[in-house]
């Protein structure tokens, strides 16, 4: 297996546990929404806040690999 392969492959993994973060994080807005209360914790803040900066890091390493995928060293 190519190390772009084995490095995709854990991507995709990483990407579906943020999906479910997310989806967990989006459920409890509506739940404070529909009870018309906005109390959340320092907790769930910071939360929030790793959450999209892991977010833009796996999208920056998808595109990183992506780069090494396509480059070829010169010959010397």
């Amino acid at each position: 297996m190519k190390a772009g392969t084995n490095a995709r492959e854990k991507l995709r993994q990483a990407e579906t546990e943020l999906l479910t973060a997310q989806r967990l994080q989006v459920r409890r807005l509506i739940e404070n929404a529909k009870a018309q209360r906005f109390v959340h914790s320092t907790l769930f803040m910071n939360a929030q806040s790793v959450l999209v900066n892991v977010m833009g890091e796996l999208q920056m390493t998808e595109n990183l690999i992506g780069a090494f995928e396509r480059w070829e060293p010169e010959a010397a």
